[in-house]
C-alpha cells in the first residue's frame, strides 16, 4: 500500500444511517420520533372536548417537541436534545468530589499501583490497578526522540514513514502513545559549568587574568539558565514522547521494548528504555504538569503505594472540567488548576503528512490508545463499506462528477486496505485519543479551547468535549492496559495512517557538558560538545561554508568561546584579524606570522609530524627522516618560481641531514625538546655546507652545492628577502603554554603566493606539533581552526591541502578537532584532485555547518552535500533564504539540524561580533 494513500476508514459498527449528512438519524431516532407521534395523538384525543382544530395543534405542539429534542448539538458526540437532557440529569446524581483518604478515595482514580523488578536490575516496570485472570498488568516504557520530518526529501520522508509503518505494525501488545510537556530541563549542563568554576579556580597554571575571564564567561552560561527570558532557562517547554507498553508477561515487554527500539533506530529515532521511577514521573507530569518531578529516592521510598505520591488531595468533577486543589488548609492559599480531558472523535479520512502535528506543538499533553483487534471481521465490515459505496456511485448524480469521483476513489483504496490486510501488509488497530489541556485560570482554559478545536477543526480533526463526562474521559487517559471509553468509541485506524500521524516532531541535540548554541527549527535548545564521542559522531572534525555575511565567523566564535571557558586549547588561522579580540580577552597571543618579529618560525628545527602508525614517541632519526623530507618540500614551495629548484631542495636538505649528525647535534636523543636557541639556522646552515665544499667532502663535490650556497645567502643571509622570517631561533615554540594562540596571516596574505604556502606549511606543521605533544602532556582538548581555508588552497602546490587533510584525518586520535571554514566553496572544487581530497575532508568532518547560500553558489553546496547524504528541495531553500546566523549542522551519518545562532548580550560583549542576530 503506497504511504501516500493513507485512509482512516468510516467507523466500523453497525448502526444503521437513514440519512446522508453528518446528523443521521439512527434507528433509535426513528423509534424515538414514533414514540414521539404516538404521544402526540394521544395528548390530542384526550383534547377531544375543545374541539378538532385544538387537537390538531396540540398534537403538532407535541410532535415538534419531540422532533426538538432530537435535533443534534454541539455538545460531546453530537449528542440529540433528549441525550442531553438525560446525561444532566445522571450526571447531578453521580459523585463529584474526591479526597485522599475518604470514603470517595482519590487514590482509587490513580492506574499505577508499585514498582516491580529483580534485586540485580534497575526496575523497569510499573504494575497498574488492572489485572487479567488475577495477574496485574505491567507498564514499562519507551522514550522516543525524533526529528523534523519536513527537512527530508519526498523521497526520503516516504522510505521513513515505511519504515514508520511497520513500527506500528509490529507492535503486538496495547500500548499508549503519550506526549507530555515539560519545563525545560537542563540541570546536568548548568551543573557541568558551576563545576568548571571550581576547576578554574583550583588551576596553579592560569595567571588571574586567565582564570577571571573563564569564570566570567563560565557565569555568563548559568546567568542563562536562571534568566526567565533566556532560550534556555526551565520557563520554556520541552517536548517529550512515550509509547507505553503493557502486559502481564514481563518476557513479552522485554520482547517488545527491543523489537520496538529495533524499529526505532530504522527510522532514525533516538530511543531509550526508561526506569519505572521514570515512568511513574511520566504519569505525573500528565495528571499534575505544575508538580515538579520527583526524585527516584522519593519514588523508590513509596514504590509499594504509588497510589500515595500519585493521587490528588482534592478534586472536584463539574460538567466541563476537573477542579484540583493543593493540600493546605488555609483556603486563600490553595493552589487550584482546571484539568479539561476531551477526546478526538473524528479523525480526518485522507489524512496528510504529520496530521498530528497542531496537537504536538499545542500547550496539551496527550495520549493516544492503541489496541490491537483481530482482523477477522474488520475485512468484512470494510467490504460492507464498499458495497454501499459502490451502490451510492450507482444511484449518484451523474450531474455530480466530483462526488462521484469522490465515491469512486473511497471505493478504490478499501479494496486496496482490504487486500494489504489479507496479505499481511497492514493492520489495523483501535485508536482513542484523549486531550489534556491545563490552566490556573478557567476563563483562559475555555478561550484557549476554542481557538485550539477550532485550529483542529480546520485539519479536519473533530473533538468530543466529554460534557459530563470529565472523570470517565480522565479515567480513560490514565496510562493502562484498558480503555472502555475506547472500546465503545475507538476509531479503527490503519497502521500507515498512524504513520502518517508523525508526532515525533522534536530533535534532541543537548549534550550535558555543551556550549548553548542556539535554537533549532522546531524552537528547541542546541547545547553543542564538540568534542563528544558515540555511535553517530566518531570524530570530532567541522566543516564551515557561508557566503559573505552569514555569520559564519560569529559562529565560530561561539564555539571557540565555550571552549575556551571549559578549559580547552584553541590554534586558529585568521586571515582577516577577526579572532584577537576572543585570544585577548582569555589571556592568549596574537602572532602576526607576516613579519619575522613575531612570527618567524626556524625551518631547521625538527616538528613532530602526525602520521598514520602514529606512536606515543618517535626516535629521533624518525623526526629527522620525517623533518627532512618535510623540509625538502618547503624548499621546493619557498622557491618554487626557480628552475633548477627541484635539483638544489635534495641537496639542501640533504646538507641538513649531515648537519644534525655533526658532534653537537648527535648527541641529543630528545631532539624536539631543546630550547630555539639550540637548533641550527641558515647562517649555521650556510657555514657547514661551505666547510664540506672546501674540506673536499666527498658528499658535497657536486657543482650544484655551489648554486645552493649561493641561494641561500641571496635570500637568508643579511638583506636577503627572507632573512628576517626565517634566518633564526623561532618565536613561535612548539610547548607553548597559552590556551589560545591565533595565527594572523593578514599580512601575510600581502605577499607573494609561493612565500604564502610556504609560511602556511610551517605553521600548520607547529600546529600538528602542538596537537601531538598536547595529548602526551595534557588533558586538554585541541580545538584547530583554519578560517577562510580556501586561501591556503594552489592547484600547483598540493602541500598545504595535503597537510590540512593529514591533520584531519589523524587528529581524532589525539583529542583534536580540526575546523575548516570558508566562503569560497567553488575553491575546494576547482580541480578533480582538490575535490577528491576535499570529499575525503568532508567525510572526515562529523560537524558540517553550511550558511546563507548566493543562487550561483548553491550548485557547487548540492555537489559538497552529496558526498554526506545530498541536499534536500527544502533545505536547498532553507540556505538561499537563510539569514545571519542560520545555519544547516549535519551531525554525523544521519542526523540533521535547521539551526540559528542565539547571541546573549553578554557573550557579544566577549567576541565582539561584528555581525548582530539573536
Amino acid at each position: 500500500m503506497s504511504i501516500r494513500n493513507s485512509y482512516i476508514p468510516k467507523k466500523l459498527d453497525n448502526r444503521l444511517k437513514l440519512s446522508k449528512n453528518k446528523s443521521w438519524f439512527t434507528v433509535y431516532d426513528l423509534i424515538w420520533l414514533f414514540v414521539a407521534g404516538v404521544i402526540a395523538i394521544i395528548v390530542g384525543i384526550t383534547l377531544s372536548i375543545a374541539g378538532i382544530p385544538v387537537q390538531v395543534l396540540t398534537g403538532l405542539i407535541v410532535f415538534a417537541l419531540g422532533f426538538i429534542l432530537i435535533l443534534p448539538t454541539k455538545v460531546g458526540r453530537e449528542l440529540r436534545v433528549y441525550q442531553v437532557i438525560y446525561k444532566s440529569f445522571k450526571f447531578n446524581s453521580e459523585i463529584k468530589k474526591f479526597k485522599f483518604n475518604t470514603v470517595n478515595d482519590t487514590r482509587n482514580l490513580v492506574a499505577f499501583d508499585s514498582i516491580v523488578g529483580d534485586e540485580n536490575e534497575s526496575p523497569k516496570f510499573v504494575a497498574t490497578k488492572t489485572a487479567s485472570k488475577n495477574k496485574s498488568f505491567l507498564a514499562t516504557a519507551v522514550k522516543v526522540s525524533g526529528f523534523d520530518l519536513f527537512r527530508f526529501s519526498q523521497e526520503e520522508q516516504d522510505l521513513l514513514m515505511g519504515n514508520l509503518q511497520k513500527l506500528f505494525l509490529r507492535i503486538e501488545l496495547n500500548v499508549s502513545l503519550v506526549k507530555i510537556n515539560r519545563p525545560l530541563e537542563l540541570k546536568s549542563n548548568k551543573k557541568f559549568f558551576e563545576n568548571k568554576i571550581i576547576e578554574v579556580n583550583e588551576n596553579l597554571k592560569w595567571n588571574k587574568h586567565e582564570k577571571k575571564s573563564r569564570i566570567k564567561q563560565l557565569k555568563s552560561y548559568i546567568n542563562l539558565h536562571d534568566s526567565e527570558d533566556s532560550f534556555i532557562s526551565s520557563n520554556n517547554t520541552d517536548r517529550e514522547f512515550y509509547f507505553v507498553l503493557y502486559s502481564t508477561n514481563k518476557q513479552k515487554l522485554y520482547k517488545e521494548v527491543a523489537q520496538l527500539k529495533h524499529e526505532c533506530s530504522t527510522v532514525g529515532f533516538k530511543s531509550e528504555h526508561i526506569e519505572a521511577f521514570e515512568l511513574v514521573n511520566v504519569y505525573l507530569s500528565l495528571i499534575n504538569p505544575y508538580q515538579k518531578k520527583y526524585s527516584k529516592e522519593y519514588i523508590m521510598e513509596h514504590k509499594d503505594k504509588l497510589d500515595d505520591i500519585l493521587s490528588f488531595n482534592n478534586l472536584k468533577q463539574s460538567g466541563k472540567y476537573l477542579s484540583v486543589f493543593s493540600e493546605s488548609q488555609n483556603e486563600e492559599e490553595k493552589f487550584k488548576y482546571y484539568i479539561n480531558v476531551t477526546n478526538i472523535k473524528e479523525y480526518p479520512a485522507y489524512p496528510t503528512r504529520s496530521w498530528l502535528a497542531p496537537l504536538v506543538f499545542s500547550p496539551s499533553n496527550f495520549v493516544m490508545n492503541i489496541n490491537e483487534i483481530k482482523n477477522e471481521g474488520i475485512s468484512q465490515k470494510i467490504s460492507q463499506q464498499i458495497q454501499v459505496l459502490r451502490a451510492n456511485t450507482q444511484t449518484h448524480s451523474n450531474k455530480d462528477l466530483i462526488g462521484k469521483a469522490k465515491l469512486e476513489k473511497e471505493s478504490e483504496i478499501l479494496w486496496q486496505l482490504v487486500e494489504d490486510l489479507s496479505s499481511g501488509n497492514e493492520k489495523i488497530k483501535r485508536v482513542n485519543t484523549y486531550i489534556y489541556s491545563y490552566d490556573t485560570n478557567l476563563k483562559q482554559l475555555n478561550d484557549y479551547k476554542q481557538i485550539f478545536f477550532k485550529q483542529l477543526k480546520n485539519n479536519k480533526i473533530l473533538i468530543d468535549d466529554m460534557s459530563f463526562l470529565q472523570l470517565t474521559a480522565f479515567s480513560g487517559a490514565l496510562l493502562k492496559p484498558t480503555d472502555e471509553y475506547g472500546n465503545k468509541y475507538g476509531v479503527h485506524i490503519p497502521a500507515t495512517a498512524l504513520a502518517e500521524s508523525f508526532p515525533f516532531l522534536s530533535s534532541n541535540l543537548r549534550d550535558e557538558t555543551g556550549t548553548p548554541i542556539g535554537l533549532n527549527e522546531l524552537g528547541e535548545p542546541v547545547l553543542l560538545d564538540i568534542f563528544i564521542k558515540d555511535d553517530n559522531r566518531m570524530n570530532h572534525n567541522g566543516f564551515f561554508v557561508a557566503n559573505s555575511g552569514g555569520g559564519k565567523t560569529t559562529a565560530l566564535k561561539v564555539l571557540m568561546t565555550g571552549e575556551l571557558a571549559k578549559g580547552n586549547k584553541i590554534r586558529a588561522i585568521d586571515p582577516e584579524n577577526e579572532y584577537a579580540s576572543i585570544a585577548h580577552y582569555f589571556g592568549g597571543l596574537v602572532i602576526d606570522a607576516g613579519t619575522g618579529r613575531e612570527g618567524r618560525i626556524n625551518p631547521l628545527q625538527p616538528q613532530i609530524q602526525l602520521i598514520d602508525n602514529d606512536k606515543d614517541t618517535l626516535s629521533r632519526k624518525e623526526i629527522l627522516q620525517y623533518h627532512i623530507e618535510f623540509f625538502e618540500t618547503w624548499l621546493k614551495t619557498l622557491f618554487s618560481d626557480r628552475k633548477n629548484i627541484n635539483e638544489m631542495a635534495p641537496m639542501i636538505s640533504f646538507a641538513l641531514g649531515e648537519l644534525y649528525q655533526t658532534p653537537k647535534y648527535v648527541k641529543t636523543k630528545k631532539i624536539t625538546e631543546k630550547k630555539v636557541e639550540w637548533y641550527p639556522t641558515f647562517n649555521n646552515l650556510i657555514d657547514f655546507i661551505k666547510s664540506q665544499i672546501k674540506s673536499k667532502n666527498p658528499k658535497f663535490q657536486a657543482e650544484i652545492y655551489d648554486d645552493c650556497v649561493t641561494l641561500l645567502e641571496q635570500n637568508f643571509q643579511e638583506t636577503g628577502k627572507y632573512a628576517e622570517l626565517y634566518n633564526g631561533p623561532s618565536v613561535i615554540t612548539p610547548k607553548a603554554t597559552k590556551d589560545i594562540i591565533v595565527y594572523n596571516i593578514q599580512s601575510l596574505l600581502e605577499k607573494a603566493p609561493n612565500l604564502i604556502q610556504a609560511q602556511l606549511m610551517l605553521i600548520t606543521s607547529i600546529i600538528q606539533n602542538e596537537v601531538k605533544l598536547n595529548n602526551l602532556m595534557t588533558d586538554k582538548k585541541m580545538f584547530v581552526l583554519i578560517d577562510e581555508a580556501h586561501l591556503l588552497l594552489d592547484e600547483k602546490n598540493m602541500m598545504a591541502l595535503d597537510f590540512i587533510y593529514q591533520l584531519v584525518k589523524r587528529i581524532r586520535k589525539r583529542a583534536g578537532s580540526v575546523f575548516l571554514a570558508t566562503q569560497n566553496l567553488e575553491d575546494f572544487y576547482s580541480t578533480p584532485e582538490i575535490a577528491k581530497k576535499t570529499k575525503a575532508i568532508l567525510n572526515n568532518s562529523i560537524y558540517v555547518f553550511i550558511g546563507k547560500t548566493l543562487p550561483q553558489n548553491i550548485e557547487t553546496v548540492e555537489t559538497m552535500y552529496r558526498s554526506i547524504g545530498g541536499l534536500t528541495e527544502s533545505q536547498r531553500d532553507f540556505l538561499l533564504g537563510a539569514k545571519r546566523g542560520e545555519f544547516i549542522l549535519r551531525v554525523g551519518s544521519y542526523e540533521t539540524h535547521n539551526i540559528k545562532f542565539n547571541i546573549s548580550q553578554e557573550l557579544e560583549n566577549v567576541i565582539q561580533a561584528k555581525v548582530e542576530f539573536n
